[in-house]
C-alpha cells in the first residue's frame, strides 16, 4: 500500500495513519513500565522502529526473509522488563 501513496492522496492519508498508530504503540511499549526521562528520545526511536518495520517489509518482497522479528527489537531496545 505505501508503495502507491505518492500517486494516491486517498491511500497517502491512510498510509500516514497507520504508520503514526504504529509509532504510537512503540512508543508505548519503549515507555511502558518505566518513567521517561527523555521523551523526545523515545519518540525518534519508535520512528526508528516503525521505519525497520516498514523496511522489512518491502524487503519481504523481495523475498528477503526476516530474522525473528521479537529478537531484533529485544536487540534494539533491550531489556525494559
Amino acid at each position: 500500500m505505501v508503495e502507491l501513496a505518492p500517486s494516491d492522496p486517498d491511500v497517502a492519508q491512510l498510509a500516514a495513519s497507520m504508520s503514526k498508530r504504529l509509532q504510537d504503540a512503540f512508543a508505548g511499549a519503549l515507555g511502558s513500565g518505566e518513567g521517561v526521562a527523555n521523551q523526545a528520545a523515545l519518540v525518534q526511536q519508535a520512528i526508528a522502529i516503525t521505519n525497520l518495520y516498514f523496511g522489512a517489509q518491502a524487503m519481504s518482497k523481495t523475498g528477503q526473509k526476516m530474522p525473528d522479528w521479537s529478537a531484533v527489537l529485544s536487540s534494539i531496545i533491550g531489556n525494559r522488563a
